[in-house]
């Protein structure tokens, strides 16, 4: 997905998808960026030097942690990348800027393992000919709803994830979008949380928004 105008000097295509897809999921690792966007290269050097490009221009940062007895870095943008990529207009913006202490912190695991959720549909559609691209899910979007054991209250399920899906079946030649609210489960959650949240997703799945009721005057205005 290339810049539709100028991208930051010295700044190729390769680095361009990468800025994006730090931008949607916030911290990613080189491991997870190399399946994401070069799956076909055995190995990962290329796409490490047009990383160090991107920290080098102070658009991104790392940082690293200790994984098999070997360091893996984690990928985010600086406020300057993720103002590069909002001027270009190409995602929804997202107000969350990742730091070094927020990389480092008790919600890294959680973070990176939203990722390898969304990195297993991108593998599964690859294989099978479907479409799921690396920008096709997105963490944490807030879904609003009522609950008629809570009435007045309005209320906010927030997934870990929400993703869309294109099933393709090539025999019927039909196409059918799926859309996923994928939760990641690190038995970090207690049990009345966990409970809440199911109860919260059995609300949403219930409810039917309404339609805000007209005034008889702008009724009658309809109605002539």
């Amino acid at each position: 997905m290339p810049y539709p105008h100028p991208a930051p000097q010295g700044i190729g295509p390769l680095a361009q998808q990468a800025m994006h897809v730090l931008y949607q999921h916030r911290l990613v690792s080189t491991r997870q960026l190399h399946q994401l966007l070069t799956p076909h290269h055995t190995r990962a050097e290329y796409l490490r030097r047009q990383l160090h490009t991107l920290r080098n221009a102070d658009l991104a940062n790392a940082v690293g942690r200790r994984t098999s007895g070997q360091t893996e870095l984690l990928w985010w943008l600086t406020d300057k990348g993720a103002q590069a990529v909002e001027a270009v207009g190409l995602l929804p913006q997202r107000p969350y800027r990742m730091s070094p202490e927020a990389a480092l912190g008790p919600l890294q695991e959680h973070t990176l393992a939203g990722t390898d959720a969304g990195l297993a549909f991108v593998t599964h559609a690859r294989r099978l000919g479907h479409e799921c691209s690396p920008l096709d899910w997105a963490p944490e979007i807030a879904h609003y709803y009522r609950d008629d054991a809570r009435p007045g209250e309005e209320l906010c399920l927030v997934p870990d994830a929400i993703l869309n899906y294109v099933h393709t079946d090539q025999k019927q030649r039909t196409r059918t979008l799926l859309t996923f609210f994928i939760e990641v489960d690190r038995t970090q959650m207690t049990i009345a949380r966990l409970a809440a949240k199911l109860h919260a997703y059995a609300a949403y799945e219930q409810y039917i928004p309404q339609l805000p009721a007209r005034s008889p005057r702008a009724a009658r205005r309809t109605a002539t």
